[in-house]
């Protein structure tokens, strides 16, 4: 783990992966294992105590905000408003509307029907 001068610390990072939900994320336990991470348990840490969360479901606006610049997560707040193909198409066709031809491309993955 390093501090913010750059310096590295003897504390190991501490990872969580879905709190207890079963997953096929395995293999990403056996990479933070193999860094050297130790695996976050809520009776030798407080709840707050971790550096790195994995979580297959959404995460709260109010708990993003929340963590400290040592904190990650997988998730990236409101994501899905341009990770879904349904949003990204229809963010698409509007900047296409707007801007003009510098927005005339599109991934043929991503053509379908939406309602405006």
């Amino acid at each position: 783990m390093k501090e913010k001068n750059g310096a590295r610390t003897s504390t190991p990072y501490v990872y969580r992966i879905n709190d207890g939900v079963s997953s096929s994320a395995s293999i990403l336990q056996q990479v933070c294992e193999e860094r050297g991470w130790r695996e976050f348990t809520s009776d030798e840490r407080k709840h707050d105590e971790w550096n790195f969360w994995w979580r297959t479901t959404t995460m709260k606006l109010t708990t993003v905000r929340q963590l400290s610049s040592s904190q990650h997560t997988n998730h990236i707040p409101k994501a899905t408003t341009f990770c879904r193909k349904d949003f990204l198409a229809r963010y698409l066709r509007r900047m296409h509307r707007t801007h003009g031809p510098i927005y005339d491309f599109r991934n043929r993955a991503l053509l379908c029907h939406i309602p405006a």
